[in-house]
Formats: structure tokens, sequence, C-alpha cells
């Protein structure tokens, strides 16, 4: 019998565990589930192409006249692969790697990297005078097509705090994950949560006021997470909540 594997490095893992178990004359419980077909280079083009043509909008909109190609090689540079390339005079110059020269991990990594560029960068947050760059919600968590059923498991198993203040202060300066307007505020999912009990800080969504109070007041938590569809992308709140929170601490958002 043949069998095709994505991910060696989990695969390791689990003939690793198998052999564990089999020494120790355990039982093993093996199961299959059908695995998320990750996202094409066509598709992270797209997300790319939608990333610079929000940020032309942007900064035309501050009186700048920015081109697609000074946007796209300034997020190249910034969050770029580079290649080492030997001059005529014998130096080593550093080529940024396009993303159609990339391979689908270093796009998918890559894209990841530009997303946390514009969370960071000083001269896309608002002052008193604008709002700053939004990034609408599709795009700032279009990595939730792609995560597979191992990260979610590691993360869903992932020990985690049940307060962590620096987690709300962050969240509370994202956009509002439903609208994808300017966010102050932090909903905790109730879900699960018990009478008088409250979720941990990492089991959390940032919103804006108005949509804070439209789930609150008019629909409810769960019709409001049913409209976050196109965002979750099949994910469970749960998963969702976890893979964020871990991204989090591995500074990838």
């Amino acid at each position: 019998m043949n069998f095709t594997v994505s991910n060696k490095e989990y695969l390791k893992k689990v003939l690793g565990h198998i052999l564990a178990k089999y020494r120790e004359k355990s039982i093993v419980n093996i199961s299959f589930e059908e695995v998320k077909k990750t996202k094409t280079k066509k598709q992270l083009g797209f997300i790319f192409g939608g990333i610079i043509k929000a940020l032309i909008s942007y900064f035309n909109s501050l009186g700048y006249d920015y081109d697609t190609n000074i946007i796209k090689y300034w997020l190249y540079y910034s969050c770029g692969v580079y290649d080492e390339k030997q001059a005529p005079d014998g130096s080593i110059i550093y080529m940024p790697v396009t993303l159609s020269q990339m391979d689908i991990k270093q796009a998918s990594d890559f894209i990841n990297r530009v997303i946390y560029f514009i969370d960071t960068t000083p001269i896309l947050k608002g002052d008193k005078d604008n709002r700053g760059f939004c990034l609408t919600p599709d795009l700032r968590y279009c990595w939730t097509r792609h995560v597979s059923g191992f990260e979610i498991n590691e993360a869903l198993e992932e020990k985690k705090p049940q307060y962590d203040e620096s987690y709300l202060r962050y969240q509370r300066r994202k956009n509002c994950i439903y609208c994808g307007g300017l966010g102050n505020e932090v909903h905790h999912i109730k879900r699960g949560s018990g009478l008088g009990r409250k979720n941990p800080d990492w089991f959390t969504i940032p919103l804006c006021e108005r949509c804070h109070k439209l789930l609150h007041d008019e629909i409810g938590e769960a019709e409001f997470l049913r409209g976050l569809s196109g965002v979750l992308n099949g994910l469970d709140i749960k998963e969702f909540c976890a893979l964020c929170y871990k991204r989090f601490k591995l500074h990838l958002e």
C-alpha cells in the first residue's frame, strides 16, 4: 500500500509516537481526517495583490502617490526572502526573491510576515488626525484557509494562561474582526464558560464598540459567530482563538 505524505516532520513525530507505544505494549488508536487543501501560489498572489492595493489606497488618501512596484518592493525588502548573488567585482548582493520564485511554504510565511509588518510598522499606525491603515478581516485572517490539523491540535493542547493582559492590549489595538473598522474592545467568548465564569483571555476576539453592542444587544453570540464564517474558513471559534494566541506568542501576527 502506498501513502502520500505532505508533512515529513509531522510523520516522523507520529511514527515515533507509535513506536514508543508499541515498545510499551500500549494500545495506539489511529484515525484519519481529510486535510484542508493548502493555498495555491495563485491564491497567495491574489492576497498579496489585495494587500498592495489596500496600501496604495491608504497612502493616496494621505496625499502620497506610490505605484504598485514601490509598495511591492517595500514589502519584499522588509519581509521577504533573499538570494545571495555574486556581482562582477566579487562582492555579494542580496536580492529579494519575488512571490513567483518562492515555494508554497516560503510564500505562505512571507504573507504572514507582511501582515505582522503591517501591524507593527510605525508609518502605518494612526494618530489624532488619521485612523491608520486597516486590513480587511478576509486579508488579515487569510491564514485560516491553510492551517493543518497538526497546527490546530498543537495550539489547542498547548498550555495557556487564564489571564494575559498583554494579549488583551494587543487585541484592543487590532481592527474589528467583524466589520474591519477601528477596534478598541475585546469580547470574551461566552460558549462553555458557565454561569458567572469567564473564559480565559486567549479565548477572545477584537471588536469595535458598534459590533460589540450588536453582539450583546441584538443578535447574540451564536448568530454573530455564524457571521464570521468567511473569516474562520471552517475553523471552530475555539480553534481559531487558540491559533491566534499561538501566533501572538510566536510574534507571527
